[in-house]
């Protein structure tokens, strides 16, 4: 895809959405239940069927008989949290240079991370040995920011989806009790919770300040990141931190009769390796 061709589809997208706006915009400021529910239950229906289905699921019912409203609710409450903070605070840069050396910091991270760990110093003189050029192009100093501000951020995108999933495993295994509770996907967790924590730990459980704290990647992807989710959610539902306590071990238990996906190590005792 060329660059006209790419801008041309950025700016169709702005328009689609500029058009959903509109047709939101009208609903909510219409005194007729049916005119609230028309714009709803329409949009719902043209988006589900960007997923190639034809099947009819939404129709344009008056407010008041459309169902799990406060699901929809909480779900856009997400999303709209997720845009405000991208609009906000993603970190982007103009310059080649810093952009292309920001990628570089990115995957850093999440390499020393999953390697036990690593201050923003020791990521900029990481930076320094394998792209020197790079690192002189763009200066000691800012690239020590640059690294400095990676390790404080959160992925956004992917705090996005595992706040989804946190909503739905709370729904279907938790009976909706861990609701205020937060999940976040950060490059380092160690700025983002002062909760004690072993060494080595990518993700943290602060039971005080009621927040997950998820890493960037795990090597068995979505599946092992949902894992992850679940394995804190249980400590949020017993109140405990420690891998070893009995409630939270029983809680796995029931957490895999129930279907729930699950790491098999967390099924058993220490005495039982």
């Amino acid at each position: 895809m060329n660059e006209t061709s790419r801008m041309n589809r950025v700016e169709l997208a702005r328009r689609c959405l500029a058009l959903i706006s509109n047709i939101a915009n009208r609903g909510v400021s219409s005194e007729n239940s049916a005119n609230v529910g028309f714009a709803l239950e329409e949009l719902s229906q043209v988006l589900f069927e960007r997923t190639g289905s034809e099947e009819v699921r939404f129709l344009p019912l008056p407010a008041e008989q459309i169902s799990d409203l406060d699901v929809l609710f909480e779900d856009l409450s997400i999303i709209e949290s997720t845009s405000q903070s991208l609009t906000a605070h993603a970190l982007v840069s103009t310059h080649p240079a810093e952009a292309a050396i920001l990628s570089v910091i990115k995957s850093m991270v999440v390499k020393l991370m999953d390697r036990g760990g690593a201050s923003p110093d020791n990521t900029c003189d990481f930076v320094a040995l394998e792209q020197p050029a790079l690192y002189n192009a763009v200066g000691g100093e800012r690239v020590l920011e640059l690294c400095e501000q990676v390790h404080r951020m959160e992925d956004l995108s992917q705090t996005a989806v595992y706040a989804a999933r946190f909503h739905e495993f709370n729904r279907e295994y938790f009976e909706g009790k861990l609701s205020d509770y937060s999940v976040h996907v950060a490059y380092d967790g160690s700025f983002w919770t002062n909760a004690p924590c072993e060494e080595n730990h990518l993700s943290f459980i602060d039971l005080a300040g009621r927040q997950i704290i998820l890493p960037v990647t795990l090597p068995g992807g979505r599946a092992d990141m949902d894992r992850l989710l679940l394995h804190h959610m249980a400590h949020a539902a017993t109140k405990t931190s420690a891998d070893d306590e009995p409630s939270w071990r029983q809680e796995m238990r029931r957490l895999s009769s129930l279907g729930a996906p699950v790491f098999e190590d967390d099924l058993v005792t220490s005495d039982e390796y």
